[in-house]
């Protein structure tokens, strides 16, 4: 097994409770958390298969009860790569001259509106000024950072206004689409998006950034889960019990492949091939794909959003159209 990437979830505490949360931290009732040792053993479990980028997220990651001992590892380990996920509401001025020490750090802050009214919401009230604030205050520290959205039909209309918003505050904002999970599966009709929607949303983006210097990340589609590549490094979830996931998208247990606190290699690594045979059966399936203009490029799309969508990973993932239209938007050029 070959990890490039993890993503360990420290905690479940969670002071905001975001309508497209995709693993419901907002409602938890008990606390769940890695015990600090716990989290090293992962660690160095992990850096063991090859990983040397970790991303620490939870819930906040700034309510974790030993985040002291947290930025200690990651001050004493200059070697490695290390992110938090932030909803910016929590970093106090102790917290923020802790993350001024550290020289492999970026920060991801996520906020979905250009104002307090949009971003409210997705986020609920009172957090827009507060998650600014933040991004600011990290800036001026000289800590990378940037802002992440979260595209769902709630701030569609917005886009374009956050954008130039962030490019106004010299923020780099970064976009995602919403996934049918967690919080963000509730009232689906309501903030989920057609593929006629993603494609409009993605050639928006293209024109915002085409004569622009900053670097952003686009949504995209996906024509192939990288699962289903032998010898691919990973990109792994962590939950806060240990227990290790593929990717963040495929969340529910059926996709466990192990815990890194109790199981032994064979275990992880029979867990491992197990997802990418899966991956590898969707390649193989039919969709109705033998007279499709892009069957020699498609690799018959993502497994996390076919589970999410019919809870089934080999099922229609429902993205034919907008694979189709991505690849014709990239033959002719985005206008």
């Amino acid at each position: 097994m070959k990890v490039d990437a993890a993503y360990l979830e420290v905690t479940n505490r969670c002071n905001l409770n975001c309508a497209t949360c995709y693993n419901r931290s907002g409602i938890n009732r008990e606390t769940r958390e890695l015990k600090f040792d716990d989290l090293l053993a992962c660690i160095r479990r992990l850096q063991s298969f090859g990983c040397r980028a970790f991303t620490f997220s939870g819930g906040e990651p700034m309510l974790y009860r030993e985040l002291d001992a947290l930025l200690t590892y990651m001050e004493d380990n200059p070697q490695l790569d290390f992110s938090l996920v932030t909803n910016g509401t929590r970093v106090t001025e102790p917290i923020l001259e802790r993350l001024k020490k550290l020289h492999n750090l970026k920060v991801q802050v996520s906020l979905d509106g250009s104002c307090e009214e949009e971003n409210a919401k997705t986020r609920g009230e009172g957090n827009f000024e507060k998650a600014i604030t933040t991004l600011r205050a990290l800036q001026d520290a000289g800590i990378p950072c940037f802002a992440a959205y979260v595209i769902s039909r709630r701030n569609l209309s917005d886009v374009q206004l956050f954008f130039e918003r962030m490019v106004e505050e010299s923020i780099t904002p970064s976009f995602s689409f919403i996934m049918r999970q967690g919080n963000g599966s509730d009232d689906w009709e309501e903030k989920g998006l057609t593929s006629v929607e993603k494609i409009k949303i993605m050639g928006l983006l293209h024109s915002l950034t085409r004569d622009g210097e900053m670097p952003i990340a686009i949504p995209g589609c996906s024509y192939a889960c990288p699962l289903a590549e032998e010898g691919t490094g990973l990109n792994v979830l962590v939950k806060n019990d240990g227990s290790l996931y593929p990717c963040q998208s495929l969340y529910d247990p059926a996709y466990c492949m192990g815990n890194l606190l109790s199981d032994s290699d064979e275990t992880l690594g029979n867990g491992v091939r197990y997802i990418q045979e899966l991956a590898q059966k969707r390649r193989e399936a039919d969709f109705g794909c033998t007279t499709c203009m892009i069957r020699n490029q498609c690799g018959k799309g993502c497994i996390a959003i076919a589970d999410s969508v019919g809870g089934n990973a080999l099922a229609d993932d429902g993205e034919c159209t907008l694979r189709k239209a991505f690849f014709l938007r990239n033959a002719l050029g985005w206008k």
